[in-house]
């Protein structure tokens, strides 16, 4: 960073947009005290805290988009002189005197923040943010100087790979991945018989197909499938809910969960 960094402010939500400012704010590797997401796929460890820098609100400006209050886009902390172009998964930050983030991935932008401006959440490509993991929880403070500290080069995550759309952008923007144009056509979802599994197909417009065993407990109807996040960056997070809670639907009916 050439310049000093700093939080210009901290902001918490119930779910959805927009965030409200708080002065300060303890952080555990959960994320922000009191903050929540309205879904599954918007939150977890690896996305408990948002960053979004106020050099990206003055850019979005200067393209006509109201957004004058931190927090307009769901973002946890507002930063100023991080030059977010130079981050990448694995670059780890302190914030104030005791907490440390790690970048884990881009943040991608979805359909949500069309109530902010119709023209989102293309425009917001190559400048949403960074989602991060929490390394020592601590306090979040307005005001408080960030530093970059030496990056964590072992368990990073995978490059999120996030459409590259045409768009108007005066701000520097952050990496980005092309991303295959491409949607679902169709999908199944069948228990897998004479196994605790769960057995999801889905054939996209490319003439792709992917497959995936989906384990559930037969007891709790509990299930993980951590690729959920995945398929909300490349299909969308309307497909990846509406995945969800069919997959829900399917471990309750042969758990005889209804």
């Amino acid at each position: 960073m050439s310049r000093a960094a700093e939080i210009v402010a901290v902001c918490i939500g119930p779910g959805g947009l927009p965030n409200t400012q708080v002065e300060s704010c303890a952080v555990s590797l959960d994320g922000l005290e009191g903050d929540r997401h309205r879904f599954h796929l918007h939150g977890g460890r690896d996305r408990a805290v948002c960053l979004l820098s106020i050099e990206t609100y003055e850019a979005l400006r200067d393209d006509d988009v109201e957004c004058h209050e931190p927090g307009t886009f769901g973002e946890n902390v507002l930063t100023r002189g991080l030059e977010d172009a130079k981050l990448v998964a694995g670059d780890r930050l302190r914030l104030g005197e005791d907490l440390i983030l790690e970048i884990h991935d881009i943040r991608a932008p979805c359909m949500t923040l069309k109530a902010v401006d119709p023209r989102f959440p293309e425009l917001l490509v190559g400048r949403s943010g960074w989602v991060c993991r929490v390394v020592q929880p601590g306090i979040l403070r307005r005001g408080a100087p960030i530093e970059r500290l030496q990056a964590n080069s072992r368990g990073m995550a995978r490059p999120r790979t996030i459409r590259q759309d045409q768009r108007s952008c005066s701000a520097p923007p952050l990496p980005t991945l092309q991303m295959s144009e491409f949607e679902v056509v169709s999908y199944t979802i069948e228990p897998v018989e004479g196994d605790s599994q769960v057995a999801i197909t889905i054939h996209a417009s490319d003439g792709n197909k992917w497959e995936y065993g989906v384990p559930y407990s037969p007891d709790t109807g509990r299930f993980t499938f951590e690729e959920l996040d995945v398929l909300a960056t490349d299909f969308g997070d309307d497909f990846a809910e509406e995945l969800e809670e069919k997959l829900e639907e399917a471990v309750r009916k042969v758990t005889g969960g209804e």
